[in-house]
């Protein structure tokens, strides 16, 4: 855990309950934080890479092979974990297309997301707080499905993958 101290010292605390205060020179606490988590993260890596996270999940999840799972990626940054989940268990590996629904005026800002077999989910608290009317959450929606659209033609050339129902379904 990190925490500001002093204007110049950060107090870092190890997973062996030691605390050590570090130096911030710059007194800029964002600047001396970002550097120090940085530093952490190439020490402690969570996972060497998408791969190795499918591989460590699927040790996890190694009880699930005996109900007959069907593993579900989302491309691109879900499949080489799902690919690594589904060879593990001996599971159909599926792919299934998403896309953000984005705000009209902030194309960063996500109101929701757009899923084949015509789902989508959105996010009212956004959609009211930001004073969207039903004609712009329509043309959002609209985006996202002409995006979606595009992404099914190339993930599922010879159109979308029926869906199992009653199938155990372990997604990423």
């Amino acid at each position: 855990m990190l925490r500001l101290r002093a204007a110049g010292m950060i107090e870092v605390e190890h997973e062996d309950d030691s605390v050590r205060q570090v130096p911030n020179p710059t007194g800029n606490a964002p600047d001396a934080l970002a550097e120090l988590l940085a530093d952490w993260s190439e020490r402690h890596p969570r996972f060497a890479d998408r791969r190795d996270a499918g591989r460590r999940l699927a040790a996890v999840l190694g009880d699930v092979r005996h109900q007959s799972p069907v593993v579900v990626g989302i491309p691109a940054g879900g499949m080489p974990v799902a690919a690594e989940v589904a060879r593990a268990l001996g599971a159909p590996l599926e792919v299934v297309s998403v896309c953000a629904l984005l705000a009209p005026e902030d194309p960063d800002c996500v109101i929701g997301v757009a899923a084949e077999h015509h789902v989508s989910v959105i996010d009212s608290d956004a959609v009211d707080e930001l004073r969207l009317g039903a004609d712009e959450l329509a043309a959002a929606v609209q985006c996202a499905r002409h995006e979606l659209d595009r992404q099914v033609a190339r993930y599922h050339p010879h159109g979308s993958p029926a869906r199992r129902r009653g199938a155990n379904c372990v997604a990423r």
